[in-house]
């Protein structure tokens, strides 16, 4: 499954809160989002390994079967299935990163998204 980083960023400009995605080259497969845009030079970081988006999107029921993709794609009178797998996909990711990037003001944004057992503590309100 292919994740396209400019779909993120879109997303996250949709909920007036910018980020620049990077990709190290330094550990392969490790993506960084910055809060602010690329000329802001934003000091707060996630870092996400590429393979947990793929995690995070099964978890929480979004892909793989019986999912929110599969419904979608199983109504076959669905005229707009391709823009519904967009936002179920890309909504939850930028929910998801957006609590990683705000788990310090200790409150759960969105309370419906399971997150993976290394982020427990980003989900846990104060």
């Amino acid at each position: 499954m292919d994740i396209n980083i400019t779909l993120i960023e879109r997303y996250f400009e949709k909920i007036s809160y910018p980020v620049t995605v990077f990709s190290s080259t330094d550990v392969p497969g490790l993506l960084i989002f910055q809060a602010g845009k690329p000329e802001e030079n934003g000091s707060r970081r996630v870092l996400i390994d590429t393979s947990d988006l793929l995690e995070i999107l099964f978890l929480n029921n979004i892909i793989g079967d019986g999912s929110t993709v599969r419904r979608i794609l199983d109504d076959k009178t669905d005229r707009n299935a391709e823009q519904k797998i967009e936002e179920s996909i890309y909504k939850l990711l930028v929910d998801y990163i957006y609590q990683l990037m705000n788990s310090s003001r200790g409150k759960v944004y969105n309370k419906n998204i399971k997150p993976l057992t290394k982020h427990n503590a980003d989900f846990t309100e104060i």
